[in-house]
């Protein structure tokens, strides 16, 4: 045995130069991990891209054309419309030819630059909430691709496969839910209207509780759904401590599509949600550790370098 091994290290730290013994080790733990029942999958876009759901470049530029399609439908004057259409094309046009050259140009930096145009150039404070309305309507019928797709089939290696009930995801799709509830053979907005007939004919009431979608399977399981409010601290503590009444839970940190006022485009939305000072800060950072400190989480559709 080498010196290095006797050193009072972690095994990880004795063996990331070993990759035998790391790749052992790594596997192990997975066994673990997934014995424990406590898995939960953060699911990434790229989990969901092969459904015919945006990537980046794809989402900023459909908030392209939410904010065009407003500045026509505004009750301005054609002067005026044309003034601002134009202003906005000479402002987007050196983002767009910078996010070509710099494939690592993060999209959060233009959707945050797009957002201070619309506050200065147009004062509206809806605005940002009828754009994210906008793209939802998109998200809501994007995904014609068939579901027998790479895309799909991660899905269902995490539901089917890995026995997997808990899934974060930053998606604002609802392709998890639709799955769970073997509702995967229609287009998106046929699939969400479908859910919602369930979800409506299980509960006897409206569907939605705060954020939070939930339906009673065939089979009696219970699934839910919520979209991250900094209000409900209640639904992320339910989420990491595995509520004894859910069977499967999804948690979209990043906003719902359905919900548009929850979705996170801009750093400026993030710093809202995640960063803003006030009293319930410490309870959410707080439930936030609680979530990744009392279960093992597997990493799936999400890039290397991916700030999330």
């Amino acid at each position: 045995m080498s010196q290095y091994e006797l050193t009072n290290h972690s095994y990880l730290s004795r063996h990331y130069f070993d990759d035998q013994r790391l790749k052992s080790f790594a596997l192990s733990e997975f066994v673990r991990c997934m014995r424990s029942g406590r898995m939960t999958a953060f699911v990434g876009s790229m989990a969901t891209v092969g459904l015919g759901y945006p990537n980046w470049a794809g989402l900023l530029d459909m908030g392209r054309e939410a904010i065009q399609t407003i500045l026509k439908t505004e009750k301005w004057d054609c002067d005026e419309t044309d003034r601002l259409l134009n202003d906005f094309d000479k402002f987007w046009k050196p983002l767009q030819k910078e996010m070509k050259l710099n494939k690592a140009f993060d999209g959060r930096v233009v959707a945050s630059a797009v957002g201070q145009w619309v506050d200065v150039r147009l004062g509206a404070t809806d605005i940002g909430t009828r754009i994210n309305e906008e793209i939802a309507k998109k998200l809501s019928v994007e995904s014609d691709e068939e579901n027998d797709n790479e895309g799909a089939s991660i899905l269902r290696e995490l539901h089917s496969r890995l026995k997997i009930k808990r899934y974060i995801t930053t998606n604002y799709d609802m392709e998890i839910e639709f799955l769970v509830s073997a509702i995967a053979d229609k287009k998106t907005k046929e699939r969400y209207n479908e859910l919602n007939k369930r979800i409506k004919g299980a509960c006897g009431h409206t569907h939605h509780r705060g954020a939070q979608l939930r339906l009673v399977l065939d089979d009696g399981n219970v699934l839910a759904s919520d979209a991250f409010s900094r209000q409900r601290l209640d639904r992320l503590i339910e989420f990491s401590t595995d509520s004894a009444d859910i069977d499967f839970h999804v948690f979209h940190i990043h906003g719902r599509f359905d919900q548009p006022e929850t979705m996170l485009l801009s750093y400026r939305d993030y710093d809202r949600l995640y960063r803003q000072a006030g009293a319930s800060k410490l309870p959410f950072d707080q439930a936030l550790s609680m979530l990744y400190s009392t279960n093992p989480v597997i990493f799936v559709g999400l890039g290397m370098p991916n700030p999330n």
